[in-house]
């Protein structure tokens, strides 16, 4: 007698067949049977030209199960599949949702570009994460009732692109900027399309300490975020057309999720609390850069950023500024008060006009009478002695040499540069404006 799990399995569609039998370790043609579709706790049919999924009921163990671009307009074949976990259905022809109303255990239902009005079958999915219904044409009922269900569950429900859904951010002061931005009155809500109309936000000095809510706004161009109370950062990496992001003056530990944010220009993060760079090293496009008074103390990711003009890092822990050789388009570096003793060969720089360097240990500049373009020179409070090599710097307008101490093993004593050195006297009377 021929039990149940011996049987065949038919299934009609070759392309939905070729891939199970592929997952199954099965030669094409090889007879599939419900025992061995009983195997199969996770399918990628994927853009495989999917139209119907009669037979895939047997896969009564799937947890996982993609089905992304394909043509499948019935999913009644899921009925059965009450262990599965995540059900991907993103761009195909599906209208009616019922089906699913079976699968108790789904975490994520993905179900974006699809053809579906009616969500009202679902609310039984009760261990839902998320539920994405971007791209649906959504009735009323379901907009404005069921959505709101799953929302007060705590699933997060993905629709941005139906611009009748209302926007909650978590901090106050976020949405009194946003509402400000958009001319609206604090008690007038916000929607998706409002949301993503921003494309500029400035909102410096606004006490906000987080940004939960906020994601809907990726059309955002420039975001000025400075002088606030923000720690965490991970709705910015969605904000993929900004160019200009400013956020000086907030405790910003991890930079991980701007390394997203590949059309950035310029990025301001002056006073945080960053010790890790390397994240930054993903935007290439970057011009201006200002990293000053962190605690970072290697730099070297920075050396991808060749397209740098401006490059501020003062105030760090930084002793080794060799990679910087590589950002020859450099034409304004501050380095003041880091932990340099000794320069590396800069020369590949000729771009550079400005160049800060106070408050570090060096004491030879030999290395800097190469970059023959400077205009601007700040040594201020190291301990240099021996200016001679400067004197080849015939552009310098200005040259800041206050307080430069070094030990004079002669005397036992410290001791400055002679305002009356002869390469100094030199210096000036080139025009260049010297303070000793």
């Amino acid at each position: 007698m021929t039990t149940t799990s011996e049987r065949d399995v038919s299934m009609p569609d070759e392309n939905l067949a070729a891939v199970v039998r592929e997952a199954l370790g099965l030669a094409q043609g090889e007879p599939l049977t419900a025992e061995t579709m009983q195997a199969l706790t996770v399918l990628d049919a994927g853009d495989s030209d999917v139209t119907d999924l009669s037979g895939l009921e047997h896969a009564v163990n799937l947890k996982r199960l993609g089905l992304i671009s394909n043509e499948i307009t019935d999913v009644s074949a899921l009925a059965s599949l009450t262990q599965l976990e995540t059900l991907v259905l993103f761009d195909n022809l599906v209208t009616d949702v019922s089906p699913l109303a079976a699968l108790t255990q789904l975490t994520e239902l993905l179900l974006s570009d699809n053809e579906i009005t009616d969500v009202s079958p679902l609310p039984p999915l009760t261990q839902l994460k998320q539920l994405d219904l971007i791209g649906n044409p959504l009735d009323d009922v379901s907009r404005l009732t069921y959505i709101p269900t799953f929302k007060a569950r705590g699933t997060k429900v993905v629709q941005w692109e139906n611009e009748i859904e209302t926007v909650s951010m978590s901090d106050e002061n976020l949405t009194q900027a946003v509402q400000d931005a958009l001319g609206f009155a604090h008690d007038q809500l916000l929607t998706v399309g409002d949301i993503q109309a921003l494309t500029i936000l400035e909102a410096s000095g606004r006490a906000i300490s987080s940004l939960y809510g906020f994601e809907p706004a990726v059309n955002l161009t420039r975001l000025t975020l400075s002088e606030n109370d923000i720690s965490f950062i991970p709705e910015l990496a969605a904000f993929t057309q900004l160019e200009t992001l400013i956020l000086s003056d907030n405790r910003i530990s991890d930079v991980s999720p701007l390394a997203t944010l590949t059309q950035l220009e310029t990025l301001i993060l002056s006073d945080n609390r960053i010790s890790n760079v390397s994240p930054l090293a993903a935007l290439t496009q970057l011009k201006t850069l200002l990293l000053g008074a962190n605690d970072i103390t290697e730099i070297s990711a920075l050396a991808a950023l060749t397209q740098l003009i401006e490059l501020s890092i003062d105030i760090n822990e930084i002793s080794d500024v060799s990679a910087l050789a590589a950002l020859t388009r450099l034409e304004k570096l501050d380095l003041a008060y880091n932990c340099i003793a000794s320069l590396p060969e800069l020369a590949t720089l000729q771009h550079l006009k400005t160049l800060n360097l106070s408050g570090n240990y060096i004491t030879n500049v030999a290395p800097l009478a190469r970059l023959t373009h400077l205009k601007n020179l700040d040594l201020h409070g190291n301990r240099i002695l021996n200016v001679a090599p400067l004197a080849k710097l015939t552009q310098l307008e200005t040259l800041d040499l206050r307080e430069n101490y070094g030990y004079d093993v002669s005397s036992g004593r410290d001791i400055a540069i002679h305002p009356r050195d002869s390469h100094i006297l030199a210096i000036q009377a080139r025009g260049t404006k010297v303070q000793v």
